[in-house]
Order: structure tokens, then sequence, then C-alpha cells
């Protein structure tokens, strides 16, 4: 008779051994297996986005994935000046140049290369809120006089702009929105206002104008605050509890650091072997896992460069990146893992040349870097 299995005749009389119900678990145990890793392959393949200059020396948007060298994304004949990406991932919508002085406003949707036409701003400068997007909408201003904004908000696949206000709110300079849409951030004479939608309101003195970074899992917002003492005003990590208002600085504490240690230059160089000055933190982003808040570091009154840190959300635990202070770091982004940090880097001297991107993991950052050359403005997508 013949056989009516295609399985060598020892495996096919071992598999009749094993009960129908451990059978069953054994697969579905080996699909699930099969269907995390098909997963992990799919969705692992990390994206890069950035700015970088064409042959014509106009900035475009470039994507590279799994660190393979970068492709041009957009290709528009003035250049683009900014980008943001929908936080579901869903599309990217851009800022594109226009002959007349105007702008438009486009957008890419996932899985394509090609751009939809949003919304046209002849002779006018209709500008994204790179910080200021949610899963379907994203924040516009337009400049009606010096340093005086209306906004707007555009939502994905749609021509049109909507105003964008809240009742009894002044608002100067919008620097970011959460992604739930509910809370914004107002930067206006040194002064940030962390503002709810509900009603709530905060303000801090605050040393530049940050978007800061939102974790809103855990109620907490995170933001460059500024720092008194000495005679001398630096800035540190402040970290507010949108829930209660209770705000906690947890970096640059005790207004005095040691940076930049068993690190020498030459004799011509401006830059001394180590500094004890007051710092400068800078850019705070936490991490997706919500582990790590990662900073830029600067002391002040030197012209050394900002370098790249992290720090525990609790402020124990202070990691040092990277140690050059001839180069400037800046602009850093956490991959979706939360095992690696792209951010700018560019050096100080003679003068300020092509920005350049760093991907490092925390992990080993003293290993080899991946580097983008002439890239900026970087986000994972």
């Amino acid at each position: 008779m013949p056989k009516t299995h295609c399985l060598p005749e020892k495996i096919y009389y071992l598999i009749k051994l094993i009960p129908t119900q451990a059978l069953i678990s054994c697969l579905l145990i080996c699909m699930g297996i099969l269907l995390i890793s098909c997963g992990e392959t799919d969705n692992g393949k990390e994206k890069l986005l950035y700015m970088k200059k064409d042959k014509n020396e106009k900035y475009q948007l470039w994507i590279s994935e799994n660190n393979n060298p970068g492709q041009q994304l957009t290709n528009e004949k003035e250049g683009i000046r900014n980008y943001a990406i929908f936080s579901d991932g869903s599309a990217i919508v851009y800022t594109a140049n226009r002959p007349d002085g105007g702008t438009d406003i486009k957008e890419i949707k996932q899985n394509s290369s090609d751009s939809q036409l949003l919304v046209q701003c002849p002779e006018n400068e209709c500008l994204l809120l790179p910080n200021a997007v949610t899963s379907h909408q994203a924040l516009v201003k337009i400049e009606i006089s010096e340093n005086d904004f209306e906004y707007y908000y555009i939502e994905s696949g749609k021509n049109e702009m909507k105003p964008f206000f809240i009742e009894g709110k002044k608002l100067h300079q919008i620097q970011s929105l959460s992604e739930d849409g509910q809370w914004i951030v107002d930067y206006n004479d040194n002064k940030i206002r962390i503002i709810s939608l509900s009603g709530n309101e905060w303000e801090f003195f605050s040393a530049i104008s940050s978007p800061g970074s939102w974790n809103l899992t855990e109620g907490l917002f995170a933001f460059p605050s500024i720092s008194f003492g000495d005679h001398r005003v630096g800035s540190r990590i402040s970290v507010l509890n949108l829930k209660t208002g209770e705000v906690k600085n947890i970096s640059n504490k005790d207004d005095h650091l040691n940076l930049f240690q068993n690190h020498t230059h030459d004799d011509n160089d401006d830059h001394p072997e180590s500094y004890s000055f007051y710092a400068q933190d800078h850019n705070p982003v936490w991490s997706p896992d919500g582990k790590w808040i990662a900073f830029t570091r600067r002391p002040a009154t030197t012209n050394a460069g900002a370098q790249l840190w992290m720090i525990s959300p609790d402020g124990q635990e202070e990691i040092q990146l990277t140690f050059d202070p001839a180069y400037h770091c800046d602009l850093p982004q956490w991959s979706a893992d939360s095992k690696s940090i792209a951010f700018v880097r560019y050096t100080l001297k003679p003068t300020p040349i092509n920005p350049e991107i760093i991907i490092i993991n925390i992990d080993y950052p003293e290993n080899s870097p991946i580097i983008i050359d002439s890239g900026t403005n970087p986000r994972w997508f």
C-alpha cells in the first residue's frame, strides 16, 4: 500500500506516538516562534530620516534603512525647510520652499515615495512645527508680524488648514504638542508654559526655546530649566509631573561638573585638559522604554562643544556618551528599541563645517559609530 505522508518512516511513527493535545501545543508554540521571528525581521528594520543637501545645494529629505547608505526621498526644486512624522508612523509631512518665497506643505505616506500636496502658501511662509504632531494632525505656524504668529493644524490627506487656539490663552511660540494632543509647550521671554487643553498650566524659567520631551505613559515632561548661583547662570534638566505639578531637578544639581577629564589637546587648542564649570544641559529626550533621558551638556564660559549624556529619570545615574569637546553634539533621537541614539555633530573650529549624523549604541558608545556625512535633523521612522 503506498504511503500517504511525505515524512521519513521513523519520524512519522515517532510523531504518531505523541499525544494529540501535546502535538497541538507544540505546533502552536512553533508557530508563535515563527510569527515573532517574522515580526522582528519585518518591524526591526529601523529607518532613519534626515535632511541633506542635494547636488544643487538644496536641502532634501533622505532615508536610510538598517544603516545602509541613504536614498534621496524628496526632489523639491527649491529644497525643503523642515519635516515631521505623524506619531503613528503613517506618513511624513514636510515644508517645501516655493520660488515666490512662500512654502507648500506636502505629505508622503508610509511605504510610498510619492508626495501629495496638502496646503499651498504662496508668498507666505507656512512652517511645520516638527515636534507638534499627533497620529493624524500637525501644527503649522504663520508669522503675521515680527514675533507674532497664528497657528493652524492640518490633517493627513486633507487639503485645508484649520485654526488652532486655546480659549482664553495667548499663544506666543509653540514648541511642541503631546502625542495625544492634550498638552502644548509655549515659549516667551525666557519662560515656557506647559498648558493642557483642560485648563491646567505651569510656567518656568527656561534656558532656551526647547520643545522638551513627553513621557505620557508616566505622565511626565522633561525640559531644560534655568539654574542660578555664584553669579553664573546655567541650565539643568527638570521633570514635571503633569498630574500634580511637582517639578524635580534631576541634572546639574551641584551646579559644578568636571568634564572631559583625561583628554589632552594641542597647546594651541582653546580646550584645556579638564573643566569644572557651571554646565548648560539642553535637548532632553525620553527613551521609548522610559528608562533614560538623553541630553546634551556643555560647560558654560568655555569654547568646548556640548557632549552627549544620558540620565536616569530619578537623577541617580548619569552616563557620558561622547568625549571630544572639539565637536558639538545636538538633536539626540532615540531608536524605537531604546538601544541607539542618532545625533548631529559638527566641529567648532575654525568655523562650523557641514554637520554629520552619528549613531551610537548606548551599551558600547566607544565602538565605531555610524556616520552619515553632511546630514542633519535625524528622526527614526
